[in-house]
């Protein structure tokens, strides 16, 4: 049996000792424990500001998880850590990849989220461009062309 103290989540990495107490956490099939452990040892590994931010596989790795190439675990823990948590953790590039931080300035917040405004700018382009261009394929199909038949 492990001596473990579940309190200290920062050491739960080390040798691989720790056992959760309870049956398969269903977040994510390989987890070793809870969400809010996780998002516990998350934070020790964030750093403060987007200028210090680290790459996110660098964190995956740091936390145990698989990074793979769309990044399910980290991105599932730190999205639910925002969205059910409030946690103030941001995103950004570093070398080219994603890359997290704690926002830790009204700069941060302000870079932030001018940044999900122009996600959210482009998303709803494509939403309004792919619905036009389902309307013009609607239209050729009800004279009897095919795809893509303008």
């Amino acid at each position: 049996m492990s001596t473990h103290d579940p309190n200290d989540v920062f050491g739960l990495f080390g040798d691989g000792s720790y056992q959760p107490s309870t049956a398969p956490i269903p977040w994510y099939p390989g987890a070793k424990m809870d969400l809010d452990d996780y998002g516990r040892v998350l934070l020790h590994h964030l750093p403060r500001g987007q200028v210090k931010a680290v790459a996110a596989p660098q964190i995956a790795r740091r936390l145990g998880l698989p990074w793979e190439k769309n990044q399910f675990p980290l991105r599932h823990l730190v999205k639910n850590l925002v969205l059910e948590k409030g946690w103030p953790i941001g995103t950004t590039s570093v070398d080219g990849t994603l890359g997290l931080f704690l926002l830790d300035s009204e700069t941060d917040i302000e870079l932030y989220t001018a940044y999900l405004d122009r996600r959210i700018e482009a998303l709803v382009a494509l939403r309004d461009t792919v619905k036009e261009g389902w309307e013009r394929r609607a239209r050729s199909k009800a004279v009897g062309n095919d795809w893509p038949g303008w």
